[in-house]
């Protein structure tokens, strides 16, 4: 039994490096067809897949349970005048066992290439503030250097928003409410990230 567990557990560790390949072949793919890539992550049951289905008018599985995301969801979407590709991670959780933190990592490739990542939060949670440092800490340990923005869901049930971090943008992705700020603030961070050059160019070269 050990010896069948080990060669299970090999098996699969050579099936995420394949995997792992295959991802950053991807995203090497869209960076050259110059794709813009925007991922959601966060802790689990934080509204992620909500949040997708709003931008996205799709219909992607959004439970109130654990791992409901397994594999990160792709869908092309239009963020203000950007065409976008929008990711839906598998949702964080806390203390991580050990046996599985690779097959986790393994599933937040996308996090690492995107252009830029929305770290959604549980704005009714008493944990919020924990959660978006372990979040953080998450994409530190990946080694993640794209553009964040703070997003705090479900600010349709708390007394205030006073108290949530001043960058963060506050929305209810369930009622869409704030969605345009949001929109918005994703369209300030992409353009920051385009260089704006005047060319002149003479009649008989064109």
């Amino acid at each position: 039994d050990r010896r069948h567990i080990r060669e299970r557990i090999d098996n699969l560790k050579k099936e995420l490096e394949l995997l792992e390949g295959r991802r950053k072949l991807q995203a090497e793919r869209r960076k050259k067809n110059a794709e813009i890539t925007i991922s959601l992550v966060g802790y689990t049951n934080s509204g992620k897949s909500t949040l997708l289905n709003l931008l996205t008018n799709s219909n992607v599985l959004a439970e109130n349970r654990l791992f409901a995301t397994l594999d990160p969801t792709i869908r092309k979407c239009k963020i203000g005048d950007f065409e976008v590709l929008l990711v839906d991670t598998v949702g964080f959780i806390r203390n991580i066992p050990t046996e599985i933190i690779e097959a986790f990592k393994s599933t937040l490739e996308s996090a690492k290439y995107s252009d830029v990542n929305l770290i959604v939060c549980d704005g009714s949670s008493d944990y919020m503030e924990e959660q978006l440092n372990v979040t953080t800490k998450i994409l530190n340990e990946l080694d993640v250097k794209s553009n964040i923005i703070t997003v705090i869901n479900k600010c349709d049930v708390v007394e205030s928003c006073e108290h949530f971090p001043n960058n963060a943008v506050c929305i209810s992705a369930k009622n869409n409410q704030g969605i345009d700020n949001l929109i918005n603030k994703i369209q300030e961070v992409l353009a920051d990230t385009f260089v704006k050059t005047k060319l002149t160019i003479n009649y008989n070269e064109i």
